[in-house]
């Protein structure tokens, strides 16, 4: 039970991953729609009292706070539009560390959220390196010569791939798996060889990047 809210955000990223990264509003509704009272019933419904520490706290008011400064500058915004945008995005996220930040979590949750984010990244990384191998297939990956599809933003998808490098290869050094197929091993592989093609020069990047 107390693993849903992990495994909740999990699936909410490998699909806002495919989904244009969430950068587009109409895409991104969809999944805040679902995801908002998904954290709503799990506060109301949690099995155990949600708790902070201090660290916890100082950070979220931190969180809080820069979210409201995002609303605020609406009102001097040259494009108000778009800061709307932004402060929606800020709050999401406030939401999502907030309550994933207060449930209480074991061993269970901090491996499901390691080597899940592994399992979430992999098809991601796999998508991003068919857009260059197979680009009759994959048509609309490889429009720059780096990558960046799906996420369509090449910086970030180094980083949150860069970010499953290291609970991969924890996952892989363990006896168990290494006794087994491996797919922490193989997840890895393809995790690390992904950022390295984003960032790899090639004659047709020679453009500053996003």
């Amino acid at each position: 039970m107390r693993c849903l809210p992990v495994a909740t955000v999990l699936v909410a990223v490998v699909v806002l991953s495919f989904l244009s990264g969430g950068y587009i509003f109409s895409r991104t509704a969809p999944v805040v729609f679902i995801l908002i009272p998904l954290a709503i019933a799990w506060v109301w419904l949690a099995p155990r009292r949600l708790a902070l520490g201090r660290a916890a706290l100082v950070g979220l008011a931190a969180f809080a706070v820069f979210t409201l400064w995002v609303g605020l500058s609406i009102a001097w915004s040259v494009g108000p539009d778009l800061s709307w945008l932004a402060f929606d995005a800020s709050a999401l996220y406030f939401v999502v560390a907030a309550v994933v930040t207060a449930t209480p979590a074991g061993p269970i949750q901090l491996r499901l959220a390691g080597y899940g984010y592994v399992c979430a990244m992999a098809p991601v990384a796999v998508y991003a390196f068919l857009g260059k191998v197979l680009p009759d297939v994959v048509t609309h990956a490889h429009l720059y010569a780096r990558l960046s599809a799906p996420v369509g933003y090449w910086n970030v998808l180094a980083i949150m791939l860069v970010m499953a490098i290291v609970p991969a290869l924890e996952g892989a050094s363990r006896s168990l798996s290494l006794r087994c197929f491996s797919p922490s091993r193989a997840a890895a592989r393809s995790l690390w060889w992904s950022p390295s093609w984003s960032t790899s020069r090639s004659p047709t990047s020679g453009c500053r990047g996003r």
